[in-house]
């Protein structure tokens, strides 16, 4: 419980992220093992939810330019 609670002061005191985000902050803080798992599955889910955006826009779009089909 004690490293929950240090871990969690260590990003809070950060101050002023830089360039990478909450990805900077996790590697710093945990570490860049920890840092490259995170910064992997942020990776796969941005990729995915890309995918699944265009999916989203193409399905609406030929809703509303095709309603009859």
């Amino acid at each position: 419980m004690f490293y929950c609670k240090f871990y969690v002061i260590l990003v809070a005191t950060n101050g002023i992220v830089p360039a990478g985000g909450s990805y900077f902050l996790i590697s710093r803080s945990l570490g860049p093992a920890v840092g490259g798992a995170v910064g992997f599955l942020f990776y796969i889910g941005n990729a995915l939810a890309g995918g699944l955006y265009v999916l989203g826009a193409s399905e609406i779009l030929l809703k509303y330019t095709c309603p009859n089909k």
